[in-house]
């Protein structure tokens, strides 16, 4: 009885293992693969610019890019500006920068 519980168990922890590793392995080939983009925490955004040159909140996700060129492809074919930004601790703000 007790072996069957032990066994059980083990084949649930690897199924459950084996279902969240190609996830894991996709989203750090993702970050590895844009983080030649942009420095450090910065994060490649789509930004709408305002009259002033300056990012509004309108910012959205380009998705998955490899390079720079890509980045700013996705961010024209929306109308908006490649930029690296980054989340302002304690506030909602964005600070971003010209790729």
């Amino acid at each position: 009885m007790q072996f069957i519980i032990v066994l059980t168990t083990f084949t649930a922890t690897l199924a459950s293992a084996a279902a969240v590793t190609p996830q894991k392995t996709q989203f750090r080939a993702v970050l590895r693969r844009q983080a030649g983009i942009c420095p450090g925490i910065d994060a490649p955004q789509c930004c709408q610019l305002g009259v002033d040159g300056v990012a509004s909140l309108s910012c959205s996700s380009p998705g998955d890019v490899a390079d720079l060129a890509s980045l700013e492809a996705a961010c024209a074919e929306s109308g908006l500006s490649a930029q690296c930004c980054t989340l302002v601790v304690g506030t909602d703000a964005l600070l971003c920068s010209d790729v």
